[in-house]
């Protein structure tokens, strides 16, 4: 059997529960491989497509698992993950869920985005954490001022821009604007708080929030968040798993105290609760249809037993990730990361 997934974040997690497999399971191991975010995307269209994908193929469920459903590139796994249904999220269960069927179920972290600053040049730019975009251009100003580049923005990965997009949409117009697009229904990106969406992030671009050289930075090597942590930007808007980056390449810096985060801001007039989180409500696996009877029903039989199990959880939450699944507030609260881990 194989399995794909990527580097970086919970990786580490990945390796023990696949080696606990294989140390129970020696007739039935799992090869498993890892890619960096950018190429696995690359690698998996042409995988899945052409029928040489791995056993379990990993994913952020969504549209890109309505169509494996649709292609019947994956089976129906619903009777066959009782322990995990019971641990799991429901909601976050139910993204992996196409027509009422379990086709996908989630293997890590909740996966919020943040906003992550740097205490340190915020105090010597004099800025307080801003609560509303105003307030973050008045920032930008500031940092600009004392030769500070504002904000950390990963442009070539492209995906990272998105967040800036769907986050000051929802400000803009709340979540139903949003919810329309994603639905597909018709005329729902002539909604304006698209058209205003992009102004604003026109107006921030144009302010130099980004500086003129976030087109070369990839997130893959997390060169956004080295930005921050060596002093020169001052925030960075990502998701929750690049915490494990700042508490593993620059843990002195963090023990200092020098990292912060916050909520993205309010925009002035819009209708979105500042409540609001966007993110994916974890990363998935699917047991592929293309594997022997056989190993679709031992890749099955690992998603419920050993994915996500009590040593996996713990693992997650030890890195200061909170795991998708139910009744853990006890272990988050007795974390030496609980004020991340209560936040996101």
């Amino acid at each position: 059997m194989s399995a794909w997934a990527l580097t970086g974040g919970p990786e580490q997690v990945f390796k023990d529960t696949f080696a606990a497999w294989n140390k129970a399971n020696p007739d039935n191991k799992f090869a498993v491989q890892y890619f960096a975010n950018d190429s696995y995307k690359q690698k998996i269209r042409t995988s899945v497509g052409s029928g040489k994908g791995p056993t379990l193929i990993y994913s952020w469920a969504g549209g890109t698992l309505k169509d494996y459903v649709a292609s019947k590139d994956v089976v129906d796994i619903t009777d066959k993950i009782p322990t995990l249904t019971k641990r799991a999220i429901p909601s976050v269960l139910d993204v992996g869920k196409v027509d009422g069927k379990v086709y996908a179920v989630p293997i890590n972290n909740s996966q919020p985005e943040l906003i992550y600053y740097n205490k340190k040049l915020f105090k010597q730019a004099g800025v307080e954490v801003p609560k509303t975009w105003s307030d973050l251009l008045d920032a930008v100003k500031k940092f600009k001022a004392k030769g500070i580049l504002p904000i950390a923005l990963a442009g070539q990965s492209q995906w990272p821009e998105l967040m800036w997009i769907e986050f000051l949409v929802d400000r803009v117009g709340g979540p139903d604007a949003f919810n329309k697009a994603f639905q597909q229904k018709k005329g729902a990106w002539s909604d304006p708080a698209f058209a205003t969406a992009f102004a604003k992030l026109k107006e921030l671009i144009d302010a130099g929030g980004f500086g003129d050289k976030f087109g070369s930075v990839v997130a893959d090597n997390n060169a956004d968040a080295a930005l921050v942590y060596t002093d020169k930007a001052a925030m960075l808007l990502q998701g929750n798993w690049v915490y494990t980056t700042f508490t593993t390449d620059a843990k002195k810096w963090v023990d200092a105290g020098n990292l912060g985060w916050f909520a993205f801001p309010t925009v002035e007039g819009g209708v979105g609760d500042p409540s609001n989180v966007y993110g994916n409500p974890a990363n998935y696996f699917s047991v592929s249809s293309k594997a022997s009877k056989a190993d679709q029903d031992q890749a099955a039989k690992f998603l419920d037993t050993y994915n996500l199990d009590d040593k996996a959880c713990q693992e997650l939450i030890e890195m200061g990730l909170v795991p998708a699944v139910q009744n853990i507030e006890s272990k988050l609260e007795a974390s030496k990361d609980k004020d991340f881990l209560l936040f996101t």
